[in-house]
């Protein structure tokens, strides 16, 4: 899997095969209290031995149990995460908990908690983690906005590829039901 950046909000994904199967995760809040870790480790070890593709659609992130955080609670944070350098330590966390897919992570996408965290505490979690997920754990992860498009691109000979286009988008409005972090889907 090749994975390149080709414009603003535009990621591309070749894939030497003419199919590929795509794991997507959206609102992991991997640092909550609430995360099922064990659950989502069993899911990611799936798609590693499936050998398919991992897009984080936003919110991997949870990270409102900063100092200044009026949606916190220091009630809620997971014990290894007390100390002086909160963010620091989650996000050295989730790299190490990230490691063992890293080859597999392709997207990684802002979600609303993301960019609350960039607005309040000027830095982007997202792009430090991603950052050590390539450097140290050789991951094709590129790190996209609250809305992209990937482009898969699947081999369909030598030097062919057909492109299949997916729209990622974290959600807008608010007031939404949330229910374990799944939203309600009605079909009518």
């Amino acid at each position: 899997m090749v994975v390149k950046n080709v414009a603003k909000s535009v990621t591309e994904i070749f894939v030497k095969t003419n199919s590929a199967k795509l794991l997507l995760l959206s609102d992991v809040h991997f640092d909550s209290a609430y995360c099922e870790r064990s659950l989502l480790t069993e899911v990611l070890n799936e798609a590693v031995q499936k050998d398919a593709i991992i897009l984080f659609n936003g919110d991997f992130f949870d990270m409102m149990q900063g100092r200044n955080d009026k949606r916190g609670t220091k009630g809620n944070i997971r014990k290894e995460y007390l100390g002086d350098n909160y963010f620091d330590l989650v996000i050295e966390d989730a790299f190490e908990f990230l490691k063992p897919y890293a080859k597999n992570i392709a997207i990684m996408a802002d979600g609303n908690h993301e960019t609350a965290i960039t607005k309040n505490y000027e830095s982007n979690p997202l792009d430090r983690l991603c950052y050590l997920l390539s450097r140290e754990a050789k991951s094709p992860v590129m790190h996209t906005g609250y809305q992209s498009w990937v482009i898969l691109r699947m081999a369909m000979t030598s030097n062919a590829y057909i492109p299949f286009y997916i729209k990622m988008h974290h959600g807008s409005g608010g007031n939404a039901r949330v229910t374990k972090g799944v939203i309600e889907h009605i079909v009518s």
